[in-house]
């Protein structure tokens, strides 16, 4: 009820403004499509909104990236719809984060002051592949990554969120420092997340790791 309320609500905020939904494609590939890389793509969508929407197609591949980015939302009218992420095939779309790469960190990093330096000099709590502060969903593909804190990691109390996880595996691996979780999400108010079919994987070989949680939720003042 509330999720419609906050719709109703978004379309009566202008009411000169035609009521029409826009949306346009993205492609990312390994070659011959608009991106090679997920993170740009989702930087490219600058004016996403309630009524202008964007669709993210993704061909199977391995995509190497880290710090993949999601900007807060406004209040009224968030959906996860306003930006997707869709994969060719779940098993054939793997995005995965090295956490013991030496390769550098983007130059616009987003957790902390940590751009332009080796991914492995990164603190492990500041290591993630998705930064989720807005609304997203993500669809039918692999989230694989190892030695990071979190393969998606929403916490703060600053905005407003609804995320929508379809039809995705989620593998989290861990062999130099043991993070306990797949998923962490640190929950405030008008944060929403959904996950739909999807599964959630630890491995380690660390000896003292004798328990983990798919999915870490906790409220944003007991962490």
């Amino acid at each position: 009820l509330k999720l419609f309320c906050d719709d109703v609500m978004q379309l009566m905020i202008d009411t000169g403004r035609a009521l029409t939904i826009v949306t346009t494609t993205k492609t990312v590939a390994a070659s011959g499509a608009d991106y090679t890389s997920v993170r740009e793509a989702l930087k490219s969508c600058t004016d996403a909104n309630y009524y202008n929407r964007y669709i993210i197609n993704v061909a199977n591949g391995t995509y190497n990236e880290i710090d993949i980015f999601v900007p807060s939302t406004s209040r009224v009218g968030y959906d996860p719809n306003m930006i997707q992420i869709v994969g060719e095939s779940r098993a054939g779309v793997i995005i995965r984060t090295d956490g013991t790469s030496t390769d550098l960190s983007p130059a616009d990093y987003q957790f902390g002051d940590y751009s332009g330096i080796a991914i492995n000099t990164i603190p492990l709590s500041n290591r993630h592949t998705f930064w989720m502060q807005g609304s997203l969903t993500l669809k039918n593909l692999t989230v694989h990554s190892n030695d990071v804190h979190y393969l998606i990691h929403t916490d703060s109390y600053n905005w407003t969120s609804y995320c929508k996880y379809e039809n995705v595996t989620f593998i989290h691996e861990e062999n130099t420092n043991h993070a306990y979780s797949v998923v962490g999400y640190g929950q405030s108010l008008d944060q929403y997340a959904e996950y739909i079919n999807c599964s959630f994987e630890y491995r380690t070989t660390l000896l003292t790791a004798n328990y983990a949680w798919g999915v870490y939720w906790h409220n944003i003042l007991n962490g």
